[in-house]
């Protein structure tokens, strides 16, 4: 949405710059008329049977300079767009990653941790909830679901299933590496009364699909240990001390933050 908006305000500028020139024309074909016929009301030998080929001549000089307004724009807009769309490829975000990061293994964890805070969530195990999320998503959980006791509501969310899954951005600083993945789920949600048991939102017999664009974060300072002996590991994918496998290390993950991008 971003780019289709850029490249309309790039086209209008350059339509606005463009009147100018067609000005220039119009003003200049104007004078020329003037003199033209001026010149030729005051000329006492003027003959009125001109032949038919300075009519033609005239014609196709006077097309040319309609045109040449046109072209000008043509021209103008055909060079911003491609400035547009060579910039749109130069900022093209290249996601490169350590040669060991394997991209589906990664997409299943992240729907793993994506699954598990869905059933704290129905659960209210705050435990849990805050080992996988950030200290301000912790704090939006805790207040809907203290709304949601408030209102002797439960929400069920039930039998998670992938859809699919990407990886679309990836960032890195000094002290944290930063994942955007988008995941498609199916599931139930609904939410139920807890003393009578009854659906006061939702279907609890039809599944729902949700696609979110989840937001992790992870700190680099504990991928430079092992996450089972405490080991340096050194961008190795197995310790050198406990041989334990080291992928991804999805456990340091975080959930930092979660965007719907709809739902049916």
């Amino acid at each position: 949405m971003k780019s289709i908006n850029l490249i309309t305000i790039i086209c209008l500028s350059l339509v606005l710059i463009s009147i100018p020139f067609y000005n220039i024309q119009k003003v200049d074909a104007e004078d020329e008329f003037d003199i033209s016929y001026d010149s030729n009301r005051d000329n006492s030998n003027y003959d009125s049977d001109f032949e038919d080929n300075d009519l033609n001549t005239n014609t196709d000089s006077n097309s040319n300079d309609d045109m040449t307004p046109l072209i000008i724009i043509i021209t103008i807009l055909s060079l911003g767009g491609l400035a547009v769309l060579t910039y749109m490829g130069s900022n093209k975000k290249n996601i490169v990653l350590d040669k060991s990061f394997n991209k589906d293994e990664f997409i299943k964890n992240t729907f793993e941790i994506y699954k598990n805070l869905q059933t704290s969530y129905m659960d209210f195990d705050y435990h849990t909830i805050k080992s996988l999320v950030s200290n301000e998503m912790y704090n939006m959980y805790i207040d809907e679901l203290e709304t949601l006791k408030i209102k002797n509501q439960k929400n069920i969310i039930d039998d998670i299933e992938l859809i699919k899954g990407d990886l679309i951005d990836y960032s890195k600083t000094l002290q944290s590496e930063i994942f955007k993945v988008e995941l498609s789920v199916r599931c139930y949600d609904y939410v139920i009364n807890t003393i009578n048991n009854e659906v006061v939102k939702g279907n609890k017999d039809k599944k729902v699909e949700l696609n979110f664009i989840l937001t992790f974060e992870r700190n680099i300072e504990t991928l430079k240990k092992c996450p089972k002996c405490g080991a340096p590991v050194n961008d190795l994918t197995e310790c050198e001390y406990c041989k334990s496998k080291i992928v991804n290390n999805t456990s340091n993950l975080i959930l930092v933050k979660k965007e719907i991008k709809h739902q049916k």
